[in-house]
């Protein structure tokens, strides 16, 4: 069997940095695809499905033990990771399920806006939760990490804004916070491919069953057409959970959620760059610069 343990020892900060860019990435990928096509659930189905297929071929080559904190058995995994596993994939499904009908309602530079703020839910559920401890130096690098992210795709809220909308994306942000925490918990004794699987499966059959009526087609059609991209997505899928899952177990996770904020300037400068989204060029450089200074700040 291949030894992966130079791989392991790398700093966690690679291991974070190498999800925050795996996100970028699958968020790219996926903004080219809903750019032409309407069905957005079919597709979110697709790639939920396509996640499910690399989680298999992942644990079939690498073994469902890699990178997990210990050897892992069933019956080793303690009631508090169990309630943790349940507890996150409840959350981060009915998080999904929120944004979803938000994104009727709320645009989506909007929508990225305050989903950012379950980065602020994620560090005080980890002070509440965790006892974890920030330095004055390490809120000031999550101020300019966050707020980078922010000035990224900030554009003034409309008055038909503040409503319904607003408060699912808020809930759903707690949502993902809270999941943020337990991913730390339940990882103590669930190796990551096993949980990426579960999540996936989860998530894939929760997409295809909200599909509504023909959905086999509709998935059908979409895989015709997007075949390509869902399979890079899956993929990438794959590779930014194991890193975020490596970093998390390393870190605390309030550094983790302060860094992955870099994500949406990483996806705005591929924008620019990739996808030839110049509009409020100079704004979104700035937000880039911002993040990337709370980033090399924290310590």
């Amino acid at each position: 069997m291949t030894d992966f343990s130079a791989f392991l020892s790398l700093p966690p900060l690679f291991f974070v940095l190498l999800a925050a860019g795996g996100s970028a990435a699958e968020k790219l990928i996926l903004r080219h695809i809903i750019r032409r096509e309407s069905d957005y659930l079919a597709v979110a189905a697709l790639t939920e499905l396509s996640g499910v297929l690399f989680a298999l071929i992942a644990i079939a080559t690498l073994g469902l033990g890699f990178g997990a904190a210990q050897q892992f058995a069933l019956s080793a995994i303690t009631p508090v990771e169990w309630l943790a596993v349940i507890g996150t994939v409840a959350a981060f499904t009915y998080a999904n399920l929120l944004s979803y009908k938000a994104h009727r309602s709320v645009e989506a530079s909007e929508r990225t806006i305050i989903l950012q703020t379950q980065r602020v839910w994620t560090i005080v559920l980890a002070m509440l939760i965790l006892g974890e401890v920030m330095t004055g130096q390490q809120w000031v690098a999550a101020a300019l990490a966050i707020g980078g992210a922010i000035v990224c795709v900030y554009r003034p809220l409309k008055k038909h804004q503040y409503g319904e909308g607003i408060w699912l994306l808020v809930l759903a942000a707690a949502l993902y916070g809270f999941a943020m925490v337990g991913y730390k918990i339940l990882l103590a004794g669930v190796p990551p491919l096993a949980y990426l699987l579960l999540m996936n499966v989860v998530l894939g059959a929760f997409f295809t069953l909200y599909v509504g009526r023909d959905r086999m087609a509709r998935i059908r059609k979409a895989w015709k057409e997007y075949a390509g991209p869902v399979i890079v997505v899956g993929l990438v899928n794959v590779v930014a959970f194991v890193g975020f899952a490596l970093a998390i177990m390393r870190m605390p996770v309030a550094e983790v959620a302060v860094i992955m904020s870099i994500s949406i300037p990483l996806t705005a400068l591929g924008g620019i760059l990739l996808l030839g989204e110049r509009d409020r060029i100079i704004q979104k450089i700035a937000g880039v610069v911002l993040s990337m200074t709370g980033v090399a700040i924290m310590d």
